[in-house]
């Protein structure tokens, strides 16, 4: 009986054994996943660190790239005020033409004016009696 008593425990001793091998291999096997699992883990930490620097200068590059879109919007938009400009000038140089030219049709039409036949008729209308007396008296006077 002692000797079956022994086998039944060296029977359960090799199955513990076999067990005990068994999870020695399932450890063995899991401590490997776990060290993969750790290394795929920094590397997709270490991926997801270089997109988003990757993103933050796509958005840098987006950023200013609207900035400069918006730049060339103001830069047209001064292109076209300088036109604008222009044609203002234009519409100013021409009005400043035609003023002239009817100033000189203006002065062209009107009647040469004879500057003897102003002075007479200047003199002629404060022409009274006592103002001809008084002249004739200065010419005799001077012996004219």
């Amino acid at each position: 009986m002692v000797e079956a008593d022994a086998r039944i425990f060296l029977k359960k001793k090799q199955e513990l054994e076999d067990v005990g091998t068994g999870l020695a291999q399932s450890y063995a096997a899991a401590h490997e996943n776990a060290a993969k699992m750790r290394q795929m883990h920094d590397k997709l930490a270490s991926d997801i660190e270089t997109l988003k620097g990757r993103r933050a200068m796509i958005k840098g590059k987006m950023s200013v790239a609207k900035t400069q879109e918006k730049l060339n919007n103001v830069s047209e938009s001064i292109g076209k005020t300088q036109g604008a400009m222009g044609s203002f000038s234009r519409m100013e140089d021409k009005a400043d033409r035609m003023l002239d030219e009817a100033n000189a049709m203006s002065e062209l039409n009107q009647e040469p004016v004879d500057e003897a036949k102003s002075l007479e008729e200047k003199y002629s209308s404060e022409g009274s009696a006592a103002v001809e007396d008084e002249l004739n008296r200065l010419k005799s006077d001077m012996g004219l």
